[in-house]
């Protein structure tokens, strides 16, 4: 009956079996990746068990149709190579699958090094208590139910639906125990044209909703923002010469006055303009409303030799107005320069006309009319105000658009009020545009919420790619049941996600999964240059620094930890070897941690004498710092240095360094994966960010010696066939004993 199984094994028709059902199952895979994701083709065919079975029936096929043929023959060397080759590559695959790993660690040259990576796929943690349940999936093959594993028997958690999910900010009543609280509202920003757009805002907080900038503060309003002084007049403050002059202004108005006490100088008002601006014509004034006064005077004195603006026949591209400043010294002009000077920011322009600068100093005092609220950024927003009565009140600004382009922007208007609870307020920057406040909690604390985006499930390309999924989680307890939409965070920055039901809490903390390497990871530099007179980019460059997690320190029998030159008292060594100090199998003392200080890797009796006077900080795993001398220091077994290299997009490096780890696999690769560099928008770029693809492929080796194998063997089977398939040389003993034994086979048949 073996015998009949192993031929089976074996046989024709059970390879034929075998490999129809693995090209069905790989079409079937394909369409499943075409259609929906890889992920989903790795889940249901490549990664079933029932693929992995097919797989290892495959390698046991090969195996018998090679085996059954033995002792083979020459000729089946090809054959028996090609087969072996297969298996080998099977072997390599199924390693791969089991142990191999493949993920990113996210790098920034502000933060320590790191020695976490995070994987494509999603954990779900389940917090009850202090026990903790883990559900490993991927979120592309995630239907829209699964039961999660809960630490607590009585309370049943799945999974009942998967959307793209927007983060948003609410204002809750603080949890017991909770002392960071502050006066927290939660209101609706919307209008036909600008969307819904639901928030949070706490006292002294601003944000960027939509077209609008939103801040909450503290006190009232100024309700007379947008009231005009009636006084239109100014006052200049001229100083020159260490004496100081001043002049009433009134709009439109021009003179000339001496200086008195400075011969030979005067100034010349050209004009003073409450709500300054410059048009085709000149400058001019648009109202007396004093919202941007400048007033444009000159000072002339006697006549000098000096500088004068010259016209030129053509413009100068480096010269304001077709002027070249030149000094011809057979000129002779009154000493002049022109000031205009603004009363808002205390600016001064000045120009000597002819001869140097005078030096003098200008001032320009006047009654300003207050500018649209400074408390609103930009053409459009709403302040929300709490007063000390605990009352809300808004001040909205809203900046019309100008009729024509070549016009000058229209003055913002402001409006105020009182804020009443779910009542809505309209806003005037689009029609229908209108804000609702819905809660105002006077100590509130943070929570975020996840809301469904049911509209972006049909995103493609790059916004699918940047899209954050959620999951519904509905929580049973008996016969009491709750929902909550739970989304994923970053791992550095997971918070809990909660729910409480039944006299329980329920959190939940959904991250990428995460794999720890044995050594840390620092980013150093990130360079992006571009092709030169391009905006794109020529390459993507990481300088990266690697460290050993930790190294040991070895010292023979009869030495003690401690004691060195400087220091002689003894360290206590543990029998228990997890010990960061502790004996090992021979009884030589091994102490465990990070070597900080300067390193020998080979201290011995031969150069122990020629390193006496160097020490090293030896911080152990439990945080102990020692100071190791050389007189105790025997020899050191493994080597904690950093190590540095360069990636770029089709150059990786790996990690730990050996001639035969990139072989064999054994080692870690690092690839150059995405950037925070984005050309048209600097405000959310960051240089000093680099995402970093890594590699752990444990089945390399088997994988790329079996493709040699199996190349051979083919070429052996077609190219060297004719030699293997050549008679043997036969010698004239066997020949004659070949004659004798067809003569007596002649004998018997007569």
């Amino acid at each position: 009956m073996f015998r009949s199984i192993y031929k089976f094994l074996a046989s024709l028709q059970f390879a034929l079996i075998l490999i129809s059902v693995i090209i069905i199952a790989s079409i079937a895979g394909t369409w499943y990746e075409t259609q929906m994701n890889a992920d989903v083709a790795q889940k249901y065919i490549y990664g079933a068990w029932w693929f992995n079975f097919w797989l290892t029936g495959l390698g046991v096929n090969l195996f018998c149709v090679a085996a059954v043929r033995y002792p083979w023959k020459r000729h089946q060397t090809g054959f028996v190579i090609t087969h072996a080759g297969i298996i080998t590559l099977l072997i390599g695959a199924m390693i791969d699958r089991m142990w191999g790993i493949e993920g990113y660690m996210n790098l920034h040259t502000t933060k320590a090094g790191a020695n976490v990576m995070e994987l494509h796929a999603q954990e779900l943690r389940v917090k009850i208590g202090g026990q903790v349940a883990k559900t490993k999936f991927k979120i592309n093959t995630l239907w829209d139910r699964m039961d999660l594993d809960s630490p607590d028997k009585d309370v049943k958690v799945e999974i009942t639906h998967v959307l793209p999910v927007g983060a948003s900010e609410v204002a809750i009543l603080p949890e017991p125990g909770f002392k960071d609280t502050k006066p927290g509202m939660n209101f609706t920003l919307q209008g036909p044209m600008m969307g819904k757009h639901d928030s949070s805002l706490f006292l002294d907080e601003r944000d960027n909703l939509g077209p609008a900038t939103v801040v909450f503060l503290p006190g009232k309003p100024d309700v007379g923002a947008s009231q005009e002084p009636t006084d239109s007049t100014a006052q200049l403050s001229l100083i020159f010469q260490k004496k100081t002059f001043h002049f009433a202004l009134k709009p439109g108005e021009t003179r000339t006055e001496a200086l008195d006490g400075i011969a030979d100088w005067k100034i010349n008002i050209r004009g003073y303009y409450p709500n300054f601006i410059i048009d085709k014509n000149g400058p001019k004034s648009q109202d007396n409303s004093p919202r941007n006064p400048v007033v444009y005077f000159e000072l002339e004195g006697p006549k000098v030799n000096g500088w004068v603006p010259t016209k030129t026949d053509k413009d100068n591209e480096n010269e304001p107005n077709g002027h070249n400043i030149k000094q011809d010294t057979s000129l002779v002009a009154p000493h002049r320069e022109k000031f205009f000077v603004f009363a808002r920011n205390g600016f001064v322009m000045n120009e000597a006309m002819h001869g140097e600068p005078t030096g003098a100093e200008a001032i320009l005092n006047a009654k300003l009319a207050k500018q649209s609220s400074s408390v609103i950024a930009g053409r459009n927003g709403v302040a929300f105000y709490l007063g000390n009565d605990n009352k809300l009140r808004y001040l909205i600004k809203h900046t019309p658009r100008a009729k024509n382009p070549d016009d000058d922007e229209p003055e913002p208007n402001e409006k105020t009020g009182e804020i009443e609870i779910e009542k809505a307020v309209p806003v005037g920057w689009a029609p229908g545009a209108e804000f609702v406040v819905h809660e105002l909690i006077m100590n509130a604390q943070r929570k975020v919420l996840f809301i469904p985006k049911p509209e972006l499930k049909g995103a493609k390309g790059m916004e699918k790619d940047n899209l954050n999924y959620g999951v519904l989680c509905k929580v049973t307890v008996g016969t009491e049941s709750k929902e909550m939409w739970v989304g994923q965070t970053e791992v550095d920055r997971a918070f809990p996600q909660y729910v409480d039901i039944a006299g329980k809490r329920v959190n939940f903390e959904f991250t990428n999964q995460i794999v720890q390497i044995p050594f840390t990871v620092r980013l150093k530099e990130f360079k992006a240059p571009r092709d030169e007179g391009s905006t794109e980019f020529a390459a993507f460059e990481s300088r990266l620094a690697f460290r050993n997690m930790e190294c040991k320190v070895t010292l023979r029998k009869g030495f003690v930890v401690g004691k060195s030159v400087k220091d002689a008292t003894p360290t206590a060594v543990s029998e228990d070897m997890n010990a960061p100090i502790h004996y090992n199998k021979e009884a030589a003392i091994v102490i465990d941690g990070e070597w900080l200080g300067e390193y020998r890797r080979d201290i011995n009796k031969i150069n122990h004498d020629q390193f006496m006077a160097t020490y090293n900080d030896f911080k152990t795993t439990d945080g102990t710092l020692l100071r190791i001398g050389n007189d105790s220091v025997d020899y050191v077994v493994f080597k904690n240095p950093e190590w540095e290299d360069s990636i770029s997009m089709n150059t990786p490096t790996t990690f730990p360094q050996s001639w035969y780890g990139p072989w064999l696999g054994t080692c870690y690769k690092f690839s150059q994966a995405s950037h925070h560099i984005f050309p048209g928008d600097p405000e959310h770029s960051d240089p000093n960010y680099s995402g970093v693809q890594v590699l752990r492929d444990p089945g390399w080796f088997f994988k790329w010696f079996g493709c040699i194998m199996i190349n051979f063997g083919i070429f052996t089977m077609f190219y060297l066939r004719p030699y293997f398939n050549r008679p043997k040389n036969t010698t004239s003993a066997a020949v004659a004993a070949g004659a004798a034994v067809e003569s007596s086979k002649k004998k018997k048949k007569k």
